[in-house]
């Protein structure tokens, strides 16, 4: 595990065996935190109690929105990820928390919290406002 943070990243995030997931655009490196081989994308459950995102563009990002929130069960928690500042070459473009907010609270979720996915990734955890 990386120096940055003692805490286990699947404490950090709240995942447990027992969830039903789903990930998109994980880097090999939230893998090898994670402990976990990659997964396939498998639809048959319908929703999923963890789903964990990750983006680099505001317009791809807002493209996936409806589709996230329709798959996050109630009670199950989205987290959506983007690279941090210093892991970007001068080309990328940049997203950050705020950006995520503009895009996933119009769409009844709310901000459960925040932190650090790896040396690259930040993270944001929304909820369905109700749960």
């Amino acid at each position: 595990m990386s120096d940055y943070s003692e805490e286990s990243l699947r404490t950090k995030l709240g995942l447990t065996d027992e969830m039903s997931t789903y990930f998109l655009r994980a880097p090999s490196e939230y893998w090898k935190e994670l402990g976990k081989k990659p997964q396939p994308y498998d639809d048959n459950i319908g929703e999923y109690e963890f789903i964990h995102a990750f983006f680099t563009d505001k317009e791809e990002m807002s493209n996936f929105a409806d589709i996230l929130e329709s798959k996050l069960a109630v009670g199950g928690m989205l987290w959506i990820s983007w690279r941090k500042v210093s892991a970007l070459s001068d080309n990328q473009s940049y997203i950050d928390g705020q950006d995520i907010r503009d895009v996933f609270l119009p769409l009844g979720l709310v901000d459960a919290g925040e932190c650090s996915v790896t040396e690259e990734w930040s993270g944001l955890k929304l909820t369905h406002s109700n749960s």
